[in-house]
């Protein structure tokens, strides 16, 4: 699997940022909330989620980004 939020990693564990990979995405994780960045064949969907009296919420979803850089804008608002 390619990361391609792993290059912004350390950007990210300055602003307080915990990042992470397995085999479904990337993630970004601070505090309760949680951004999650998946390879869906050529496109990225991007979700954030907030934690809520124990359970994770749901706050944005995007679907059908063309390329990484599209993502980066798109978290832009919550990271």
């Amino acid at each position: 699997m390619m990361r391609y939020l792993a290059k912004y990693a350390a950007q990210l564990r300055r602003r307080g940022w915990v990042y992470s990979s397995d085999l479904l995405g990337e993630y970004a994780q601070r505090g309760q909330r949680r951004v999650s960045v998946m390879r869906v064949g050529p496109l990225f969907d991007v979700y954030v989620n907030d934690h809520v009296n124990g359970a994770w919420a749901q706050v944005f979803k995007q679907t059908g980004l063309m390329t990484i850089e599209q993502v980066i804008q798109v978290l832009n608002a919550y990271l």
